[in-house]
C-alpha cells in the first residue's frame, strides 16, 4: 500500500522550470527597443513563456495578441512557436485535450519548417500529456519520435531527459527491466554532459525499479547515491524527500520495519517544513503503514487520520483510498471486525468508483479533444476564409474602379475617335454597365455574406435587382452620351 515514488523529469517545459529573470530581463529590453511589430510580437512570446510562473493568466493573454500579430501577418516560425508555448499553457490549466490539440498544430508547422530542436521538444511534450491521460502507447510513440530527431542532432543535446520519460512508460507498465536497461543509457548520456540533477533522478528511478524486481541491495545503492546528490550538489526538498521515501519503501518490502519508519520520518518532516501538501499525505499514510506493522495502532491511526484529512482537503481520491484500506487492516488487527468492515466497504466504494473512471475517461477524454480540436479548426478556417474574403474584396474594388476608368473613356470616345464604327461604340455601352453592375452586386454579397444568410429565392431577387441596375446603368450610359446607333461612324 505505501508509494514507492518514481522520480520523473517532465520536460514539458522548454527550458527552466523557473523563470529565467536575465533572460526575460533582455527580452523585455528587446522588446522595447524594437519597432517591427512582428519582431516585437515573437519577442513577446519568449518573454511570456519565461515569465509564465509569475502571471500564467497574463502570460496567455499577452501571448494570444501577439499571435493575432503573427497571424496577421502569416510569419510561420512564430505561430509554430506560438502554438507550442499555448499548448503547455493548457496543460498547466490541467486542459490537457486543449493542450495537444495546439501541439498538433505546432507539429503539423514544424514538419514544413527546419527546427528540430522544437519539434523534438513538442514531441516530448506530446508524449508527457498522452501519459497524463494514461494513453502510454500514444506517450511512447512520441517520446521515441522525439528521441530519433535529437540523436540525428548531434552532440550537445538533452538525450536524457528523453531517455527518462520513457523509462516512466515502462516503469509504469510493470516492464522494469527495459526501465532499468533505459535508465543506465540516460545516465551515459547525463555524466557525459555532467547533469547533475538528471543524474540524481536516474540514480533513484534505478533504485526504485531495481526493487520491485527484488534487487534490494542494488536499489538500496542507487536510491544513497540519488540521496547523496540532493545533499550535496541540487538543491530541491521535495525530491530528497521523495528519495527518502523509497528507501523507507525499499525497507518495508524486506520487512526491514525499524529502518523503513526512520527514513519514511525524514520524509515526512522535509514534506512539513516544506509544506508539500500532496506528498504529506503520502508520507502519513506510509507512516501509518509501517507503525501498524510495528503494531503501534494509536500511532498509525494518527497518521492515517492526517493523511485523510487532507486527502479529503485536496480531493487526492487515490490516497483516499487507501487511508480507508489501511483504516480497515488496523481496525482488524485490534479485534474491531465491524468498524473494520465499514473502513473495508469505504475502500471498495472508492475503489469501484476509480474502476469506473478509469474504463470511462480516456473516452471520455478522447471526445473532449476531438471536440476541441474541431473547434481549433473551424476557428482556423474562419480566419482562412475572412482573409480570402477580404482579398476578393479587395480585387472587386479595383475592378469597379477600373470600370468607372472605362465608362469616363467610354464618354471621352467619340470625340476623340469620331470615326469610331457604331457596333463597338454599342459593344461598350452593353460590356461597360453590365460589368459594372455584376461588380458591384457581388461587391455587395461578398461584404455583406448574404450568400450564408438568404435563401434561394432571395439570391434570384437580388440577381433580378442587378440585373435592372445594369439596364438602367446602360440607358443612362446611352443618354449621357447621347448617341445615335443608326448613324454614328458611318
Amino acid at each position: 500500500m505505501y508509494k514507492f515514488i518514481f522520480l520523473v523529469l517532465f520536460f514539458y517545459i522548454i527550458g527552466s522550470v523557473q523563470a529565467n529573470k536575465k533572460v526575460a530581463d533582455s527580452l523585455s529590453y528587446e522588446i522595447i527597443n524594437t519597432t517591427d511589430i512582428v519582431d516585437k510580437a515573437n519577442l513577446q512570446l519568449d518573454y511570456c513563456w519565461e515569465t509564465k510562473y509569475e502571471d500564467l493568466d497574463n502570460s496567455i493573454n499577452k501571448t494570444n495578441e501577439a499571435m493575432k500579430v503573427l497571424l496577421q501577418n502569416n510569419f510561420q516560425p512564430g505561430i509554430s512557436k506560438g502554438y507550442s508555448y499555448i499548448g503547455v499553457y493548457k496543460y498547466l490549466q490541467d486542459s490537457i485535450p486543449q493542450a495537444i490539440s495546439y501541439l498538433e498544430m505546432a507539429e503539423k508547422m514544424l514538419l514544413t519548417q527546419n527546427n528540430p530542436e522544437l519539434l523534438a521538444r513538442v514531441y516530448n511534450n506530446l508524449g508527457v500529456f498522452y501519459g497524463a491521460m494514461y494513453d502510454n502507447e500514444t506517450a511512447l510513440s512520441f517520446y521515441q519520435k522525439s528521441l530519433e530527431i535529437k540523436e540525428q542532432m548531434g552532440d550537445n543535446v538533452d538525450i536524457s531527459s528523453n531517455l527518462i520519460n520513457i523509462s516512466t512508460i515502462f516503469y509504469d507498465e510493470g516492464r522494469y527491466e527495459e526501465c532499468i536497461e533505459t535508465n543506465e543509457q540516460a545516465l551515459i548520456y547525463a555524466l557525459k554532459n555532467d547533469d547533475v540533477e538528471s543524474i540524481a533522478v536516474i540514480y533513484a528511478n534505478l533504485g526504485a525499479a531495481n526493487e520491485r524486481l527484488g534487487n534490494f541491495k542494488i536499489g538500496t545503492n542507487y536510491t544513497l547515491k540519488a540521496l547523496n546528490i540532493y545533499q550535496n550538489s541540487v538543491k530541491n526538498d521535495a525530491a530528497e524527500a521523495r528519495t527518502y521515501s523509497n528507501l523507507g519503501a525499499n525497507y518495508l518490502s524486506q520487512k526491514e520495519f525499524e529502518e523503513a519508519k526512520y527514513y519514511f520520518s525524514l520524509a515526512l518532516d522535509i514534506n512539513k517544513r516544506i509544506n508539500h501538501s500532496s506528498n504529506l499525505v503520502v508520507s502519513n499514510n506510509n507512516m501509518a503503514e509501517v507503525e501498524g506493522l510495528l503494531k503501534n495502532f494509536d500511532k498509525a491511526e494518527k497518521y492515517v487520520f492526517q493523511a485523510l484529512e487532507l486527502a479529503n482537503q485536496l480531493n487526492y481520491v487515490e490516497e483516499k483510498r487507501i487511508c480507508f484500506e489501511e483504516l480497515s487492516l488496523i481496525t482488524e488487527d485490534q479485534g474491531d471486525y465491524k468498524e473494520s468492515l465499514r473502513f473495508y466497504k469505504l475502500y471498495v466504494n472508492i475503489r469501484d468508483s476509480l474502476i469506473e473512471v478509469n474504463q470511462t475517461d480516456f473516452v471520455q477524454k478522447a471526445l473532449i479533444h476531438n471536440q476541441s480540436a474541431m473547434q481549433i479548426i473551424q476557428s482556423k478556417n474562419k480566419q482562412e476564409l475572412e482573409t480570402n474574403l477580404l482579398k476578393e474584396i479587395e480585387i472587386l474594388k479595383v475592378i469597379f474602379y477600373t470600370l468607372i476608368i472605362l465608362v469616363i473613356a467610354r464618354l471621352l470616345l467619340p470625340f476623340i475617335l469620331p470615326n469610331l464604327p457604331g457596333v463597338i461604340i454599342i459593344s461598350l455601352n452593353y460590356f461597360i454597365p453590365y460589368l459594372i453592375s455584376i461588380s458591384s452586386g457581388m461587391y455587395i454579397l461578398l461584404k455583406t455574406d448574404l450568400p450564408q444568410t438568404l435563401n434561394l429565392l432571395e439570391n434570384f431577387g437580388i440577381l433580378c435587382a442587378i440585373m435592372i441596375v445594369g439596364i438602367l446603368t446602360h440607358l443612362l450610359l446611352i443618354r449621357l452620351s447621347n448617341i445615335d446607333y443608326s448613324t454614328h461612324g458611318d
